[in-house]
């Protein structure tokens, strides 16, 4: 769904969204298996399978594993770079005690453990402007799919997340409500000069971000209603740049140093309520009006260094540099609105004339002293001419 999706899907969508909805366990028996494989040894096996389990219970079990040599060598070490090795499960649980209600429970693992990630040398843009590493004694590779590193770059990443929906389907209205839980833990490493020279870059990431939303949609005869509220917090950790300086990089001895430093931790709360409204004003015209309360508060704890005293190592307490660690906190709140008019000049043809904002809260850039990025605000007009396209007919 493309432009601002304020009033539904809302939160920072500005550009549009997309929206992403996996199977879910049936009582019917069902699933599948697929095995591929191809150049660079790349083997994908993904498959399900689902089902009753008891007398208003099913479930499903989904996983999907994946296995790639990599595109490109390390010169230096001699192993493959740009490779994949990933795997990943989610299980499904649906407990049906009424037939008005039910409980939809998922968890789901993901984990990641490659060499993907490294950063590449594509040459020389300004022969006037001599590459460091290159001019201290490191060497680059001739193909650009290759890097030239001391030590392999590497992507580990691991992500956790458990889901309760809770549907209550009444006369007057189904009510919705979403909850959900979600824990990832991310390092990457690359070497940042492109050559073999000593200099390498960690990044790190770790967030924590539980959320819940709930939602009612209520319909009566020519008027249609959506309500609902969205609340997230999320607690992330970064430590977003860790660069180990050379010191031939200044002209002095080889002698690698703790370097550059940015980390910090943010955390984020967010609540939104929602409501949207469908009248029919006849068979063939439509008015759609929406709105959506966006709170958002950030908070940030970070620091930052430049040390090329002491001889690297990870295990050096930190040196801020002047002006750090600090604390900051903003907070952002906009309404945006929507409002659509269609028009059906036949059940599958219809024009329409939509405006809509959208809005995405400001926030930090961790470690760099400079004020907080300010938020985003965007109004659409569209006109537009909208035929759709239904294989088995439409609803």
């Amino acid at each position: 769904m493309k432009g601002p999706q304020g009033t539904l899907y809302g939160r920072n969508a500005t550009a549009g969204a997309i929206s992403i909805i996996s199977h879910g366990p049936t009582s019917d028996t069902t699933g599948y298996a697929e095995l591929s494989y191809g150049n660079y040894n790349e083997t994908k096996f993904e498959g399900a399978i689902g089902g009753g389990i008891a007398e208003n219970l099913s479930g499903r079990l989904a996983v999907q594993s994946q296995f790639r040599d990599g595109y490109g060598q390390n010169i230096i070490t001699g192993n493959d770079i740009d490779n994949q090795l990933s795997n990943s499960v989610r299980a499904s649980l649906k407990w049906d005690p009424l037939a008005s209600l039910s409980f939809l429970t998922i968890g789901e693992a993901h984990k990641e453990n490659d060499r993907n990630g490294g950063l590449h040398f594509l040459g020389i843009d300004n022969p006037a402007i001599p590459i460091s590493g290159l001019a201290l004694g490191g060497v680059a590779p001739a193909d650009s799919r290759d890097i030239a590193a001391d030590r392999d770059p590497y992507a580990h990443v691991t992500t956790y997340a458990l889901t309760e929906i809770i549907t209550g389907t009444f006369d007057w209205a189904t009510l919705k409500s979403y909850t959900s839980w979600r824990k990832s833990h991310a390092t990457f490493s690359t070497n940042v000069t492109g050559t073999s020279l000593k200099s390498d870059l960690w990044n790190f990431n770790r967030e924590r971000p539980p959320g819940k939303r709930g939602a009612a949609a209520v319909r009566h005869d020519r008027t249609a209603a959506l309500a609902g509220g969205h609340a997230v917090l999320v607690r992330a950790h970064e430590r977003l740049d860790r660069v180990s300086a050379h010191l031939l990089l200044f002209g002095g001895p080889d002698l690698l140093r703790q370097g550059y430093l940015a980390a910090g931790t943010q955390s984020d709360r967010s609540a939104a309520p929602y409501l949207r409204l469908t009248y029919d004003i006849t068979d063939q015209a439509s008015v759609i009006l929406g709105a959506r309360y966006t709170y958002e508060k950030k908070d940030l704890d970070q620091t930052s260094q430049f040390d090329l005293t002491r001889p690297y190592s990870a295990s050096n307490p930190v040196l801020p540099l002047p002006g750090f660690p600090n604390t900051d906190s903003r907070s952002y709140t906009q309404v945006s609105p929507s409002a659509t008019l269609d028009y059906k000049l036949t059940p599958d043809v219809f024009v329409y004339a939509t405006f809509t904002e959208g809005f995405k809260s400001g926030g930090f850039n961790v470690g760099i002293p400079q004020a907080p990025y300010q938020p985003e605000k965007i109004k659409e007009y569209e006109l537009g001419l909208n035929q759709r396209s239904c294989k088995a007919g439409c609803n």
